[in-house]
């Protein structure tokens, strides 16, 4: 974020390619969450579906933020990856 803010102080807006990567790596963070919620789940066991108990909930909100557009890490990785490989990125989601 520091780079990004310094950019931001500067009024320059980043190279693309480090957009990118920032993107990529930002809607990674909501898969990883909805990987590591599960399997917490998981191991909660029966007690973990009664509504007494939060998980279901947080589950159910993180797997719900995980569908958002922003948080779909293979659609932003795979044009990331096309601009690491010299390719030109799709112009829907450039930015």
């Amino acid at each position: 974020m520091t780079v990004l803010w310094e950019f931001g102080e500067r009024s320059e807006v980043p190279p693309l390619m480090l957009h990118q990567q920032y993107k990529f790596q930002s809607a990674m963070v909501a898969h990883r969450c909805a990987e590591l919620a599960t399997r917490l789940m998981r191991s909660s066991g029966a007690a973990g579906i009664y509504d007494e108990r939060p998980f279901g909930k947080a589950l159910a909100d993180i797997n719900a933020a995980r569908q958002h557009i922003a948080n779909q890490f293979e659609i932003v990785g795979r044009n990331y990856g096309v601009s690491i490989l010299g390719g030109k990125p799709a112009p829907d989601m450039m930015l």
